[in-house]
């Protein structure tokens, strides 16, 4: 009876087997989540050190205000500005501009589209007005023309004359591109390659990719 008994109290194999995985499994948690932590806490370590190397650059500034930070701003004009701190100020702007039409069609109404010219009536004086305001910032400035027509070397140097002095022109004539029209406004011509005029001002990418190294803003 007494060993029956004995047997009885002691836990089986099956329960002793199970309550050992159930530790070992909450200590390896623990074990994961302590990991986790710490690398966590290194992590984070790692990112402030990096920034207060990156932002002090083992200088000593005296953080007055953003503005001071950044650049001072010119007495006569806000855009013309300098980097104190990284010792470079903007000098050389190409103003990049695209043209759809050279001469105004019978559709337009108004009165500034009456007159037949719209190169020279509408686009070259908002050019001009916008050159002259770029050079009073201190801007040297270049013109880059992305058109649709073939533009002849006459009507470049009526264009070139209107300009503000000092100003180079460059001129990419027929620049539309050429595609399948999937999705335009005629589906029956889709299967044919036919100049996507909608898409003229896509060409500005191909002249930042071209002129990038050669100006410091675009």
């Amino acid at each position: 009876m007494e060993s029956q008994e004995e047997t009885q109290n002691l836990p089986t194999s099956s329960s002793a087997v199970h309550h050992l995985s159930s530790h070992s499994q909450s200590d390896s948690s623990y074990v994961i989540k302590c990991v986790q932590t710490i690398l966590f806490m290194i992590a984070v370590a790692l990112s402030l050190l990096i920034a207060i190397i990156v932002f002090s650059n083992g200088e000593d500034y005296t953080y007055t205000s953003l503005t001071e930070l950044s650049f001072e701003v010119d007495a006569v004009s806000s855009t013309a500005y300098e980097y104190r701190d990284r010792g470079f100020r903007p000098k050389s702007l190409l103003y990049i501009v695209t043209s759809s039409s050279e001469f105004n069609n019978k559709r337009r109404s108004s009165t500034v589209h009456l007159q037949r010219d719209r190169l020279m009536a509408l686009v070259v004086p908002v050019m001009k007005e916008s050159i002259e305001s770029m050079q009073k910032a201190g801007f040297e400035v270049d013109l880059y023309m992305i058109v649709s027509y073939n533009m002849t070397n006459e009507r470049r140097a009526a264009v070139l004359e209107h300009l503000p002095e000092g100003v180079n022109l460059e001129v990419w004539s027929d620049a539309v591109p050429i595609d399948y029209d999937i999705g335009g406004r005629k589906p029956a011509t889709a299967d044919k390659v036919v100049q996507i005029n909608r898409a003229l001002a896509r060409q500005h990418r191909f002249v930042v990719k071209d002129k990038l190294w050669d100006y410091d803003m675009l």
